[in-house]
């Protein structure tokens, strides 16, 4: 599978997005939004509902010669703008410690909060905790990069080998465009590198079944713990 990112500028209609794609060839109602808004749910953490985000861009399949097209009327900018203000991301600022501000400690307990977005009936969670009691494999790809978001800083990367590789690098510039927009509309690769978030999710989980040793296999060096984890963050530059 190939995947590719389609230039959008911020005035230019979202519903190019998905022409550029040939995504409108699809049978599925409203195909490719149920895609685009499973990513956007899982890695952005939005607030809002798939029939929210159907009512705020418009969107409506039109019959077109002999195909059926989905239309919107929202521009790529302003769909940005509005999955920005529909985002959740914890708080991974200091937090006093014995009177003391502590890096280390504000990630741990960022970490901990998506850990339970994903697995609520977790059990108590400590620094000492391995990530892979809580976290499922297949649920690693979406806590990473919720956690990649969230803190504002440099993230050690996963080990899983260049296919699944592309998607680190294409959510890293997910995060560069979202901080982007507080201060310009930079909003192409957000929009198109999303597209295939879904896509990106099934591969990872479908290859998580196959992992036999995760571990040593999957988690970056030194890097086992939800302590380890909040440590390296915490050391790394924002």
């Amino acid at each position: 599978m190939r995947y590719e990112t389609v230039p959008l500028s911020a005035d230019e209609p979202i519903e190019d997005f998905f022409d550029s794609y040939g995504w409108i060839e699809r049978d599925d109602p409203l195909h490719p939004l149920p895609v685009l808004y499973e990513a956007f749910a899982a890695i952005l953490g939005l607030t809002a509902s798939l029939e929210e985000m159907i009512e705020f861009l418009n969107a409506r399949e039109v019959r077109e010669g002999r195909a059926t097209v989905v239309r919107c009327d929202r521009s790529a900018g302003e769909f940005a703008e509005w999955l920005l203000q529909q985002s959740r991301f914890p708080s991974m600022d200091a937090v006093n410690v014995c009177g003391a501000d502590c890096e280390a400690a504000g990630v741990f307990f960022g970490l901990t909060e998506i850990a339970r977005e994903l697995r609520p009936d977790a059990d108590r969670i400590a620094p000492s905790t391995p990530l892979l009691d809580i976290v499922p494999l297949e649920d690693l790809f979406v806590f990473w990069e919720r956690t990649r978001l969230s803190a504002g800083r440099v993230v050690p990367d996963l080990n899983w080998g260049a296919a699944v590789g592309c998607s680190f690098f294409a959510v890293s510039l997910i995060a560069a465009a979202i901080v982007g927009l507080r201060g310009s509309p930079i909003i192409a690769v957000l929009l198109a590198v999303c597209g295939y978030g879904g896509m990106w999710l099934i591969e990872w989980r479908a290859s998580a079944r196959r992992e036999s040793d995760p571990e040593n296999r999957v988690l970056p060096k030194r890097v086992r713990t939800f302590g380890d984890l909040a440590r390296a963050i915490a050391a790394s530059p924002a």
